[in-house]
Formats: C-alpha cells, sequence, structure tokens
C-alpha cells in the first residue's frame, strides 16, 4: 500500500517545499487552525498516513501546539515544517511531558496576572 501524506498549507508557498510524491495538499488560512471540524473533515476526506503543517516561518507561528494536537487525534504521525527547512517531529512523550505542562503553566501565569491587576485596579479604584 502506497503512504500518503495530508498537507496542511498555511501562510506559504508550495513551491518553497520539497512535498513527498503522494502528497495531498490543502491550502487554509492560520485561523482555520481554530476550526477544529474543518480540519478533522479535511483529514478525514483524504485519510492519509501522516500529516505535514507547512508555513511560512516556525519562528512566528503561535499555534504550534495545536497543529501537534491535531496529529495527535488524527494520523499519530506528522510534522511541521518551513519554508527555511526547519522541522519538528511529532514527538507523542515530548508533547505529554513538555508542551502540556508548559501551556498549564502559561495559562496559570496568565490567571494570576489578570487576577493581580484586578486587586491593583480594586485597590486603585477605592482610593479615588
Amino acid at each position: 500500500m502506497i503512504e500518503s501524506t495530508l498537507i496542511y498549507l498555511i501562510n506559504g508557498r508550495k513551491e518553497k517545499f520539497d512535498f513527498p510524491i503522494n502528497s495531498i495538499i490543502k491550502k487554509i488560512d492560520e485561523k482555520d487552525l481554530a476550526n477544529w471540524k474543518l480540519i478533522k473533515n479535511i483529514y478525514s476526506i483524504n485519510k492519509a498516513d501522516s500529516i505535514i503543517f507547512a508555513t511560512d516561518d516556525l519562528e512566528y507561528q503561535r499555534f504550534i501546539f495545536f497543529m501537534k494536537l491535531y496529529i495527535l487525534l488524527t494520523a499519530f504521525n506528522g510534522s511541521i515544517i518551513d519554508e527555511n527547512k526547519k522541522i519538528i517531529e511529532f514527538n507523542f512523550m515530548e508533547f505529554i511531558f513538555i508542551d502540556i505542562p508548559k501551556l498549564v503553566f502559561e495559562i496559570f501565569i496568565t490567571i494570576i496576572t489578570i487576577l493581580s491587576f484586578k486587586v491593583i485596579i480594586n485597590k486603585i479604584y477605592k482610593e479615588l
């Protein structure tokens, strides 16, 4: 059986990439990464053995966590690449023990920051 690769092309030009021969390329916008149903529908229609998210630059990509989550929930085999040939291979252990705790920590710090500012603003408001 021939292996196929589903490529979600985000903010990039396909001429800049060396995609495998049996690739199915679907162009999506960065904001479409927030739409799980769209990503899942594209995957279910094209049933591929692996998924590649291709973007113009990984340095400025905000949704790497969600790309890894989609790889985990669909093909379980994939990577994220950019036009400069940088590659992030999906690794289950790294996702579970590094990426998820980082996200939880970021959420925790954000909540603490919001609550701190609320307390400070309430103190200032009461003093006025």
